[in-house]
């Protein structure tokens, strides 16, 4: 039902994701330093396509958690 994920920038840099699941817009997080981010939390657990996606290079991602 929750997703988190360890997120951060390569040049310290911050930068703009957007956060899709199953095809839909779920929210937009601005990356400005290493720390867990949730990007997901459902009321229950479904099955599902997680897309990241960014327009700019250097965002490093290290390890996703599930609750």
């Amino acid at each position: 039902k929750k997703v988190f994920l360890v997120l951060g920038t390569a040049s310290g840099t911050p930068i703009q994701i957007s956060i899709h699941l199953n095809g839909r817009p779920v929210q937009s997080l601005m990356i400005n330093h290493d720390t867990l981010y949730e990007l997901i939390n459902q009321k229950a657990s479904r099955r599902g396509l997680l897309e990241i996606t960014t327009d700019a290079p250097g965002l490093e991602a290290y390890a996703f958690t599930f609750g």
